[in-house]
C-alpha cells in the first residue's frame, strides 16, 4: 500500500467534513478523504497499520478500504479513502421519529455487507451506526 508522508499534506489547506469521527478528524481533499487518528493511542495504531498492511490489495463492494496510509516516522498517523456525499446511519435517524421499515432496510444492507467483510477475513472492531455511511442511493 502506498504511503505518504505527513510532512507532504497541508492538512490547514483542506476542508474540515461536518461529520467527524469520536477519535479522528477527517478532511476531504477532492474525491478523497483524509482521515487523521489524532485520537488514538500509539498502541491502536501500531495494531491498525499492521491491520492495513494485511488488507492491502483487498476489494469489498460498498466497503470504504484505505488508499494510502500516511506516516511519520514509520508510524501510522492517519490514511486516505475515496470521497462521496453521505450521511451516516446515526445521523440520518437523528429525528424522534424513526421510520422503522426504512431502519430496517439499513441495517440489513449492512449486515448482508459486514458478511462479506467476514467472508474476506476482516473482523470489524469499530461497527456502529457512525461507521455505516449512507448515500443518496441508499
Amino acid at each position: 500500500m502506498e504511503q505518504i508522508k505527513l510532512n507532504d499534506i497541508n492538512l490547514n489547506s483542506l476542508k474540515k467534513l461536518q461529520q467527524q469521527g469520536t477519535k479522528s478528524t477527517i478532511y476531504r481533499n477532492g474525491t478523497s478523504c483524509i482521515k487523521m487518528l489524532d485520537g488514538f493511542y500509539e498502541e491502536e495504531k501500531d495494531a491498525l497499520f499492521k491491520k492495513f498492511l494485511d488488507m492491502e490489495g483487498l476489494e469489498i463492494e460498498n466497503v470504504l478500504l484505505p488508499k494510502e496510509l500516511i506516516v511519520s516516522n514509520g508510524k501510522l498517523e492517519g490514511y486516505t479513502m475515496d470521497y462521496f456525499p453521505s450521511v451516516s446511519l446515526n445521523s440520518k435517524f437523528e429525528v424522534r421519529q424513526v421510520d422503522t421499515k426504512v431502519l430496517f432496510d439499513y441495517v440489513y444492507k449492512a449486515s448482508k455487507i459486514l458478511r462479506e467483510i467476514h467472508r474476506n477475513g476482516i473482523i470489524c472492531q469499530d461497527l456502529s451506526f457512525e461507521n455505516i455511511l449512507v448515500d443518496d442511493n441508499g
